[in-house]
């Protein structure tokens, strides 16, 4: 009978730590538990600047779009957002090893001073 009591209280203990556990892990926002990234400095160059490159990502960030809606996208931005990108395009051309596909394909776009031209 005591072994019994301390096997239903560790059950219960276990049960309900599992439980407190789930409630304390932060949960993750669409671009961490989406995206992969290369590099922390890919990362955050997309997060220091979120609604700049919203724009080239589907609404939970999983998906790039296609190099066309990105050209239009790119396109559509103002003079000052075109040269914030063409600038961090121009900070990953001088570290490439550091960003991915995601920012290389976004890069051949921007077309920076031929930097990410494909050859």
């Amino acid at each position: 009978m005591k072994h019994t009591l301390i096997a239903a209280a560790s059950i219960l203990a276990f049960a309900v730590s599992g439980s407190a556990f789930a409630q304390g892990t932060p949960a993750k926002n669409d671009m961490e538990r989406t995206s992969t990234w290369q590099s922390d400095d890919e990362r955050m160059m997309y997060e220091n600047d979120r609604e700049l490159y919203t724009p080239f990502f589907n609404d939970d960030w999983s998906e790039y779009r296609s190099d066309d809606e990105i050209r239009s996208a790119f396109d559509a931005m103002g003079t000052e957002q075109q040269d914030s990108i063409r600038a961090s395009c121009q900070r990953a051309a001088q570290n490439r090893g550091s960003y991915g596909t995601v920012t290389t394909a976004l890069c051949q776009v921007a077309d920076v001073d031929n930097a990410w031209a494909a050859n």
